[in-house]
């Protein structure tokens, strides 16, 4: 049966001498990643109302369009 604890402490030696500097990348990393979601998300939600409006619009102009031509 192979042991594992030879890992465990290796994985311990390696987050006990982590530097500082390299946790705050990573910390600063995840943060960037979060606002990237943030804005793309909210990109895509006025994308869509945009998208709503426009075809609204068009609608109207459609519906104008056949009332005209109707009378």
């Amino acid at each position: 049966m192979f042991n594992n604890i030879h890992l465990f402490k290796q994985a311990y030696f390696r987050l006990k001498n982590t530097p500082y500097f390299t946790v705050l990348c990573l910390a600063g990393t995840l943060l960037m990643a979060m606002l990237a979601l943030v804005v793309l998300g909210g990109s895509g939600m006025v994308l869509g109302w945009l998208a709503d409006e426009a075809w609204a619009l068009l609608e109207s102009f459609a519906v104008n369009f056949i009332r005209q031509v109707r009378w």
